[in-house]
Parts: structure tokens; C-alpha cells; sequence
């Protein structure tokens, strides 16, 4: 079997709420890295950001969180990648491990932000992954 790589550009979601991406239709697929930005307002909250993977009946498979708060009026980037050491914090910047596992169709993958505001911000949301064909 060939693999190849694929690159997906998650769609903006609206101010307040997470993201999801629910992988290529009828394939199973491993992540070569996911990229997000993160911008909070000025709402004096600190918000705690984790990822979640989840099969096709909601079941929650790996769970990745933040190494910590994130206080209003920043923007953060974080990068997962499988198989990474982490988690690594440097500045405004997060590199966290994700599972280096074959992930089968109907998998989804969520940002799960606790105290998410209204005008908080969740963009550039871009996945790399490899399938078979």
C-alpha cells in the first residue's frame, strides 16, 4: 500500500466556541501534526485548552491537555505531533505529544476549551495526516 499525505485547513469556527474535524470520509488515517492558534479576549478569565479524540459513538479515545492557563488577551499557538516529547512551553507557543496511532474512519478531533468567552478565538486550524491507498 502507498501512503500519502494530506492537508486539511479546519474550518474557522465562530467566536466562543471549539473546533472538530471528523478525519477523511471512509479512510483510516494516522496525524502528522495539528496547528491552532488560540487568541482570548480581553475577559478577564483564564481559560484551559485540552484535545480530544473520540470514535464514532462519542467515545473518548486520547485526551491532550494544555500545560496550563491561558490569561486574557493572548494568543497562543499550539502544535501536537505524534510520537513528540512534550509537553514543551516556550513563550506563547505549546507543543504538545499526540497518539502515533492509525485512527480508523469516523474518528473525530475536538479542541476543548474550559471557560471559553464569547469573543475568544479559536483560527488557523490546520491538520496533516497520512492515509493509505
Amino acid at each position: 500500500m502507498e501512503r500519502h499525505t494530506r492537508i486539511h485547513t479546519v474550518a474557522q469556527s465562530g467566536a466562543g466556541q471549539d473546533w472538530a474535524w471528523g478525519g477523511p470520509n471512509g479512510q483510516r488515517f494516522r496525524v502528522g501534526a495539528i496547528r491552532g492558534l488560540f487568541t482570548t479576549s480581553a475577559t478577564a478569565a483564564t481559560r484551559f485548552c485540552k484535545f480530544d479524540v473520540s470514535d464514532k459513538d462519542g467515545n473518548l479515545l486520547a485526551s491532550i491537555s494544555a500545560v496550563g492557563g491561558i490569561t486574557a488577551s493572548q494568543a497562543t499557538v499550539f502544535t501536537l505531533v505524534p510520537g513528540g516529547a512534550g509537553p514543551y512551553v516556550s513563550g506563547l507557543v505549546e507543543l504538545l505529544p499526540f497518539p502515533d496511532l492509525w485512527l480508523p474512519d469516523g474518528v473525530k478531533i475536538a479542541s476543548d476549551t474550559l471557560a471559553i468567552q464569547s469573543t475568544d478565538q479559536w483560527s488557523q486550524v490546520v491538520i496533516t495526516y497520512e492515509i493509505e491507498c
